[in-house]
């Protein structure tokens, strides 16, 4: 004789296989609806993208590397300005408040109003 199991797609399995399709269905209408741009790899979009990651890395290592002398403020608020200027088009306000508020707190003149 045959089994409980041996029907395919019978039983509550297969209502759950229903469900999880309806589900994955409905999330990409969702998307769909909502805007959702797929990324190509090789876009401009994603191509900007990479290049903005690549820079904030070299800036946070040239960060690490100053030391907190008086000679390389200068060079270390200009590396903050830019670095929270990154952070701000990429969306990331966190980030980019604290490295212009790092920046500011360096020079709290902020002659030229690069910060403000």
């Amino acid at each position: 004789g045959g089994g409980k199991g041996s029907a395919k797609g019978g039983g509550a399995k297969g209502g759950e296989e229903g469900s999880r399709k309806l589900a994955r269905r409905d999330a990409r209408e969702a998307a769909k609806h909502a805007g959702g741009k797929r990324r190509h790899h090789g876009g401009d979009e994603a191509v900007h993208e990479t290049r903005q990651r690549m820079r904030m890395k070299v800036l946070q290592r040239q960060l690490s590397r100053l030391g907190n002398g008086a000679a390389v403020k200068a060079e270390r608020r200009a590396l903050l300005l830019e670095l929270g200027s990154l952070h701000a088009d990429a969306g990331r306000p966190r980030p980019a408040t604290e490295h212009l508020t790092s920046a500011l707190e360096i020079d709290l003149e902020d002659a030229e109003f690069a910060v403000r």
